[in-house]
């Protein structure tokens, strides 16, 4: 076979080849695009699964500081503030998570901005959850201190010459007044409680966590010395049945 004729042959197979179906290469088919959901494409879904989950879970604890700290008798007057505090954070991380959800965000680093505000903005679990439980605690011991009181009253009539019932009286009271100079005298909080009611959420939040120590410092404080006062009227108690 000459050349000529095998050059032919080929270019014939090679026309043959590419006008078969079966050999034929198809066009890509193009790739769908994502539906169009009130005008904007639901792209970033994981950050803005992330952010309705981080909302709303946030959302949920504030609620229930808040049920608590509404539960809790207010004997010092922070409670109301506190808890006007609380609805507005909730309101305004429901109104975020809602713009996170809508907003045709440009790039991963504009949706992203508005995740990391979730955290930094609100501090929910670094500030309001301690914040809440400081302020309920200080709640209960002041309703303690006050019934202690009127304990230490009764006890004053009773104990007449008494001079052991007399002794440990005047512990019980030293106690009451030791739970005073640390936390105040109902209505009137001293400054680290007071202080720790109006902290709010910060970049840096050293100061703020110096705050909540020094206010669980006195707390602790003041709870010993509500213990120790009420261990010395039991012992008036004692003391006048002998």
């Amino acid at each position: 076979m000459s050349a000529r004729i095998v050059a032919a042959v080929v270019a014939a197979g090679a026309l043959a080849f590419m006008a078969t179906p079966a050999g034929a290469r198809p066009l890509p088919v193009p790739a769908a695009k994502p539906p169009v959901q009130g005008g904007c494409p639901p792209v970033f879904a994981d950050l803005r699964a992330r952010a309705d989950a981080e909302a709303t879970r946030r959302e949920t604890t504030l609620a229930d500081v808040s049920a608590k700290l509404s539960a809790a008798q207010d004997p010092w007057g922070l409670n109301g503030g506190l808890l006007a505090t609380f609805a507005d954070a909730r309101n305004a991380l429901e109104a975020l998570d809602q713009r996170i959800r809508d907003t045709c965000y440009p790039t991963r680093d504009a949706i992203r901005s508005d995740v990391v505000s979730i955290f930094t903005a609100y501090r929910v679990y670094w500030l309001r959850v301690p914040q809440a439980h400081l302020i309920e605690e200080a709640d209960h011991l002041g309703v303690a201190r006050g019934k202690l009181q009127t304990v230490a009253q009764t006890l004053a009539g009773l104990v007449g010459a008494n001079a052991a019932a007399q002794r440990d009286l005047a512990a019980m009271r030293s106690g009451l007044a030791a739970f005073d100079a640390t936390l105040g005298t109902v209505p009137h909080v001293t400054v680290h409680l007071a202080a720790v009611a109006q902290l709010a959420p910060a970049a840096d939040m050293t100061a703020d966590v110096a705050a909540m120590q020094s206010a669980r410092s006195d707390l602790r404080s003041a709870r010993q010395s509500l213990g120790q006062a009420s261990l010395d009227a039991h012992k008036v108690i004692k003391d006048l049945g002998r």
